[in-house]
């Protein structure tokens, strides 16, 4: 069975991050294995008031104990990611996985119709970019499509 990574927030409450990765990921008959970067009480959009646990340094050890059962990813899926932390551990785990050469697809989850997400400036992009390896898919949120100020790449993987 394939096996994907899923590197997103967990929101309680909203059709979003690996609440909504999870069950898509799975009826296509491939295992998700979800490392969670964030729990949050709702999405962030339009709710005052939410939590937000950040699990940014349990993202390392986490992925670790993994390696040291041998499994491995046939695809690396980051989402939401709330730092610039969470990108340079994500870039770790890419490294660390990459002997299994998987697919990596990056959907820099942080703005839709132009407008940052709430906690992000434009700044935030440069570094998203890092994410980004040469071969790889990047996925734009289906409401920034072609409306967005942000520059998104979009890289094939080659068969």
């Amino acid at each position: 069975m394939k096996r994907v990574f899923a590197i997103h927030d967990l929101s309680g409450i909203g059709k979003c991050s690996l609440t909504a990765a999870i069950p898509i990921i799975s009826a296509a008959g491939v295992e998700c294995n979800p490392v969670p970067t964030a729990v949050l009480s709702t999405h962030t959009g339009n709710i005052e008031g939410y939590t937000f646990r950040d699990l940014t340094d349990d993202l390392i050890p986490y992925i670790r104990h993994w390696q040291k059962t041998g499994v491995r990813p046939d695809t690396i899926y980051s989402g939401y990611l709330g730092s610039e932390r969470q990108i340079e551990a994500v870039l770790e785990i890419i490294s660390v996985f990459s002997d299994n050469n998987p697919l990596i697809v990056v959907d820099p989850a942080m703005a839709d119709f132009g407008v940052m997400y709430k906690g992000f400036e434009i700044e935030f992009c440069a570094p998203m970019w890092t994410c980004i390896p040469q071969e790889s898919l990047t996925l734009a949120s289906y409401r920034n499509r072609l409306q967005s100020r942000l520059r998104y790449r979009l890289f094939i993987i080659p068969d």
